[in-house]
């Protein structure tokens, strides 16, 4: 009698030490699922951010008001999302008191977006351009045009949209810049929205399966 008593004591000591097990297995299980979850979850908002079309806040246009009058010349590729981004940017200006061109672009455009103002609109050799007057009023209205670019893409980035500010030679703007639009307007390209989230996840991949070595990929 005292025998079977000690067994099935046992027996229950046994029993509530699986179900203690089981129970915690269970939740370390939840706990797993979740943290998957939650993963998938991420990966798929990064992918919709990604894939999304670009949208421009157009509500704060103080950074543009100062420049009211200036000229702006938007560039654009054959392609919905980007013709619509050009058309936002476009408005933005044209809300602010800026004179806008807008013109399609047949030859390649790079992706993203892409600020350029001209950085000198003296010509080398001419003997009116090398006065130190000259080049120092040329020098002060570099310095607005920069300003303009700078302001427009500082708006542009607000809205987390990719954009580059640069600037051009005078002789670039020579060919790029329309024959009626003069050396002070800022030239705005809208190329295709970078996918890069597709390209990193790629790398990544290729940096798990290579630890510590070189992996040679796009410009990384």
């Amino acid at each position: 009698m005292i025998v079977s008593l000690a067994l099935v004591a046992a027996a229950g000591v046994f029993v509530v030490v699986a179900t203690r097990k089981v129970v915690k297995l269970t939740r370390i299980e939840l706990e797993v699922a979740k943290q998957q979850t939650e993963e998938v979850r991420r990966q798929n908002l990064e992918i919709e951010q990604a894939v999304s079309p670009r949208i421009l806040d157009q509500s704060d246009l103080s950074a543009l008001k100062p420049f009211a009058g200036s000229e702006a010349l938007i560039l654009f590729i054959p392609d919905f999302e980007a013709r619509r981004l050009a058309g936002q940017i476009s408005l933005l200006l044209d809300m602010a008191g800026w004179k806008v061109t807008m013109r399609p672009e047949t030859v390649d455009i790079r992706d993203g977006v892409y600020v350029e103002h001209v950085w000198a609109t003296i010509k080398y050799g001419d003997p009116e351009s090398s006065k130190p007057e000259r080049i120092d009023a040329d020098r002060k209205l570099s310095d607005v045009r920069r300003a303009k670019a700078s302001a427009i893409a500082g708006v542009i980035a607000q809205s987390k949209i990719e954009v580059t500010a640069s600037y051009a030679t005078s002789a670039y703007a020579d060919k790029q810049w329309t024959p009626n639009l003069s050396h002070e307007a800022i030239r705005i390209s809208v190329g295709l929205k970078p996918m890069t989230y597709f390209t990193q996840k790629r790398l990544e991949e290729l940096k798990a399966k290579n630890p510590g070595g070189n992996v040679i990929f796009g410009n990384q």
